[in-house]
């Protein structure tokens, strides 16, 4: 690509012409390199601008800029009104340049675990391109797709919210051919203001697909309504399993497929994540993945770091510290409360409940209630209507963790992003 038809193609002007070729396309001066563009994003917390000179120093080829500014060496470097924009203009071009087959997931809880599922299934068969991290608004689809190219079979997106319109934007962007709702839960209803309209903005997840199929969890009560011929109510008309067996050490089921019944084992996910886990397996079936592969390779997943991942010491820890909702609480509780072992429940705030914060934060209460030999500890403003030891942050639930016994115990821990409880989860892990 040349500078003048990167030029053209984001609608700015060359102020400075040195450098007629790059590499990548970068926003984050940590991982660029010598030679890349650099894209001068105008974020809510950063500015990209103020990263131009150390995009410089490590010798950028090209920089995309829209506000003033002295550049203190000469660089291609071309104007425009909206760095954003200019970003959105690309990911369009990089995706009508490289097509390839997009599928996209949404939902309230377990896009990303879904995501690492269909990644694992498929890349024995096929090149995917999947967002890293969570990359899962417009900047993060639109950086995934300035990474095509000709060597991928399948662009694999997650698609996150927090308000109406957010996911018919992304779906009007990217065009999936294949779509994944996993669930509609309590997750973001402080801004839209119930699951009813929850349920309405993961549809947007239709607006921009001309054809293709729609995955949803069949026993989910909103999903489940849905009609359409290329609707597929996963576990309520296709991959519905039998003898489902749940504890926190593992999961067990079994699939009838094409007359036959296949075994599956995998490490804990409880039966809020089994519906992603067979969503991803019907999928991986569509796209021609032998059904005995899947079967063995759902024996040697790892849970994510953050989303029920185990380790075992001295105790046990189930660090589920990524993020958290009362659906996923209920799920760990769940598994849970049979267990006899001596247990401690690490709980932060469950955040973005707006005026349901209450109603929920008491309901865990009760699921509390059901579990025997536990100690429950809390931090947060909103766990305080949990029953248990509250603390006022993190450092001071540290000093308390380092004088209790933890030996032969179970440890959770799990509360929403902004309560940072990975630090309690690296600060146990290292004392195991």
């Amino acid at each position: 690509m040349t500078l003048d038809f990167l030029a053209n193609l984001v609608s700015g002007t060359i102020e400075y012409r040195k450098k007629e070729t790059f590499k990548k396309i970068r926003i984050d001066t940590r991982i660029l390199e010598k030679g890349d563009c650099f894209l001068a994003i105008v974020g809510k917390e950063k500015d990209g601008h103020d990263y131009i000179e150390e995009a410089m120093r490590k010798k950028a080829s090209v920089i995309i800029y829209s506000n003033d500014h002295s550049f203190s060496k000469e660089v291609s470097r071309i104007r425009v009104s909206d760095t954003k924009q200019a970003l959105f203009l690309l990911a369009s071009y990089f995706l009508e340049t490289y097509r390839k087959p997009v599928i996209a997931i949404t939902g309230s809880n377990g896009k990303t675990t879904t995501k690492e599922w269909i990644s694992y299934f498929l890349n024995d068969h096929y090149k995917v391109l999947k967002c890293p991290k969570n990359y899962n608004n417009k900047i993060g689809v639109s950086l995934t797709l300035l990474e095509l190219d000709d060597t991928y079979n399948y662009l694999l997106l997650e698609f996150g919210m927090n308000h109406e319109k957010e996911i018919e934007e992304l779906s009007l962007l990217t065009h999936p051919d294949l779509a994944i709702i996993t669930n509609i839960g309590s997750a973001h209803i402080g801004n839209l203001g119930s699951k009813k309209k929850i349920f309405e903005a993961k549809k947007e997840i239709l607006a921009g697909m001309d054809h293709g199929v729609l995955l949803v969890n069949g026993k989910d009560p909103f999903l489940r309504r849905m009609y359409n011929p290329n609707i597929f109510k996963v576990g309520l008309d296709c991959c519905v399993p039998k003898q489902v067996k749940t504890t926190w050490e593992q999961t067990t089921f079994v699939l009838p497929y094409k007359g036959k019944e296949y075994f599956f084992e995998t490490p804990s996910i409880g039966r809020l994540s089994l519906s992603n886990l067979l969503i991803a397996i019907q999928l991986s079936l569509f796209l021609c993945i032998p059904i005995e592969e899947l079967q063995r390779k759902t024996k040697q997943f790892s849970n994510l770091p953050g989303r029920l991942e185990k380790t075992k010491g001295k105790f046990i820890l189930i660090d589920d510290s990524y993020n958290a909702s009362y659906e996923s609480a209920k799920n760990i509780c769940s598994l849970l409360e049979k267990e006899k072992q001596s247990k401690i429940f690490i709980f932060g705030d469950f955040l973005e409940l707006g005026k349901y914060r209450k109603r929920y934060h008491k309901k865990i209460n009760r699921m509390l209630k059901k579990i025997p030999n536990k100690e429950v500890l809390l931090v947060g403003k909103e766990t305080k209507r949990i029953r248990g030891k509250h603390f006022e942050n993190n450092k001071e639930l540290k000093r308390y963790l380092q004088k209790i016994n933890l030996q032969e115990k179970i440890v959770i821990v799990k509360g929403s992003r902004n309560m940072h409880l990975e630090e309690i989860s690296q600060f146990l892990k290292e004392s195991l």
